[in-house]
């Protein structure tokens, strides 16, 4: 449960950041936020005790307390001023790797990190960016010049970032006092030294070189072998081939987001350095062009500059009171739109198909970021969106859309950490907007929220587990709430009509994934009687429960899913 979960508050006075900064961080951590000092608030901030504030506060019985209380609440970093470190509560590991040390091996003179992934073959040895994983913000008086030490980071697979913000994951700082220190101890950021840091590397950054792995032009160089330990680097990208132990290793993204064990990834620049022969060789059956979905058959591939594949997308399962903790989840409108994928060239279908829309309408939006998100053109315009979203030629009529994005798949971190990073990267964009989340306090909250949004004509909420990771497929993570259920079916079949409907369809007969058959006969307008979806397409339709024997009850139909794949069904 969050800190500060249940505790509502206000603030009077100053406070080390900027005020927004500050609230941002109570709400990340569970709290509310309040302008004035109304009766619900139950703690006020207050670096003055002579405000207006705080003798309302006291006549009203509200607690006053400090920032640093508020700190302690919230488990900031624990400074121990008799160590040359600056201690943290915080693991010290990048967050997305979840792995194994194994040893430090130093044959050779070169201080070299054997790693294991938990999720690949036991054993298997792995050499990758020690600081791959990374994001480092620097700050006081270091050892190296500033440009020099990046430099050396960035070889060593971090990234690098200018002020402390989301995505931050440890600040280096020889001064505990600088206002950089001070906001990432808000923000609940590691402080590090280069000690820390070279203990990280295993050696002295002093010692480091600041010179790249060696550069190749792959269009001049091809069937070349990369020997046991030596890195390359692709020309204009910043892109690095590696070899170790036999296992062929690329930091793009292509070859880090695929399924296969390390020892069967490739990629397109491993295929053009080695040759494509080589590496059919080497994989065999496992080559990247010979990896069908589960579900699709399409090839699972990243080329052409995409960051993420419409394949791993992150789909929702429906929220069950018994199971789960509102408090652990922040609340957001489910959007009645069209799921698009960013994969920071183009937008993309659930499916994966190009979704053709106009220059103006996806400008600025990143290439070094995947966006996941819905085409929205308002509450009940489901159909509108989805014609003007499969037009070729949608022009002007798109200027009555939103992308609306939800989250961003390629980002390393939780999913505040996520959506943060996604808002800073399209917050001066015309038709892209972030979907906003607020912290669910409780049962009461999130029925009050949901009646809300259905009086308003929303479809109901989506419930998002804090911190957590985009996942692939449905997860347990990603929740749905709905007064009625809804789902899809495919049409197999149609009934006549009788008595008004007489000559006109009565009901469509439909499957579910399942196998499950049964019919829907209520939703349909005269129009859509007189030319119902034909056998074969893919419908919507909402009911009220599953009877005993798994069928719908009370099923309503809804609308044609042209986004949804027939194949689901088969």
């Amino acid at each position: 449960m969050s800190s500060l979960s249940g505790m509502i508050f206000c603030i009077t006075g100053t406070v080390s950041i900027l005020r927004r900064e500050f609230e941002a961080l109570l709400v990340e951590h569970g709290g509310v936020v309040k302008k004035t000092v109304t009766r619900d608030v139950s703690h006020l901030i207050c670096s003055d005790s002579k405000t207006t504030k705080a003798q309302k506060a006291r006549d009203n019985g509200v607690t006053i307390i400090t920032e640093e209380q508020v700190m302690e609440l919230v488990g900031d970093h624990v400074v121990d001023t008799t160590k040359k470190h600056v201690r943290t509560e915080s693991t010290i590991e990048p967050p997305q790797l979840a792995r194994k040390k194994a040893k430090i091996d130093k044959s050779g003179g070169n201080a070299v990190e054997i790693i294991v992934l938990d999720d690949d073959v036991e054993g298997k040895p792995l050499l990758c960016n020690v600081l791959e994983g990374y994001c480092f913000c620097l700050t006081g008086k270091l050892t190296r010049p500033r440009k020099e030490m990046e430099t050396i980071l960035i070889n060593k697979g971090a990234q690098i970032r200018s002020s402390v913000v989301a995505g931050v994951t440890h600040l280096i700082c020889s001064d505990v006092k600088s206002s950089k220190a001070t906001k990432a101890r808000l923000l609940s950021i590691p402080i590090v030294t280069e000690d820390w840091l070279n203990d990280v590397l295993g050696h002295d950054i002093k010692e480091e070189t600041t010179a790249r792995a060696p550069v190749v032009n792959l269009c001049q160089q091809q069937g070349n072998e990369i020997t046991d330990g030596e890195s390359v680097q692709v020309k204009g990208k910043p892109y690095i081939m590696k070899n170790i132990g036999g296992v062929y290793s690329c930091n793009c993204p292509a070859w880090k987001f695929q399924s296969n064990k390390i020892d069967m990834r490739t990629c397109k620049h491993l295929h053009e350095y080695l040759s494509e022969a080589s590496e059919q060789n080497r994989l065999g059956s496992h080559s990247i062009n010979a990896s069908p979905t589960k579900k699709t058959g399409k090839t699972v591939t990243l080329m052409d500059g995409a960051l993420f594949s419409s394949t791993y997308l992150m789909l929702a399962h429906s929220w069950n009171a018994e199971q789960h903790e509102p408090q652990d989840f922040l609340m957001s409108e489910k959007l009645d739109g069209m799921r698009a994928l960013w994969t920071g060239k183009q937008l993309v279908s659930r499916q994966g198909n190009p979704i053709e829309a106009p220059d103006f309408f996806i400008e600025g939006l990143p290439v070094n970021m995947a966006l996941d998100g819905e085409l929205f053109a308002g509450r009940g315009e489901f159909q509108r969106t989805v014609s003007i979203a499969r037009r070729k030629n949608g022009g002007e009529q798109w200027r009555d859309l939103k992308y609306v994005v939800f989250d961003a798949p390629s980002i390393v971190g939780g999913f505040e950490i996520r959506l943060a990073e996604a808002e800073s990267a399209i917050s001066e964009l015309e038709f892209v907007e972030v979907h906003p989340h607020n912290p669910c306090r409780d049962m009461d909250h999130l029925a009050e929220e949901l009646k809300r949004v259905e009086e308003q004509g929303g479809e109901g909420l989506m419930m998002r587990k804090k911190n957590s990771a985009y996942d692939h497929g449905r997860s347990r993570e990603l929740l749905k709430v709905k007064t009625f259920k809804d789902d899809e079916a495919i049409v197999h079949d149609h009934q006549a009509g009788k008595g008004r409907h007489s000559g006109r369809m009565g009901a469509v007969m439909c499957r579910l994934r399942d196998g499950t058959e049964f019919k829907v006969g209520t939703g349909f307008s005269d129009k859509e009687r007189g030319d119902p979806p034909p056998v074969g397409t893919v419908i919507s339709f909402r009911y009220f429960e599953m009877t005993k024997a798994g069928v719908p009850r009370f099923p309503v139909y809804l609308r044609v899913r042209r986004d949804v794949d027939e194949s689901e069904f088969e």
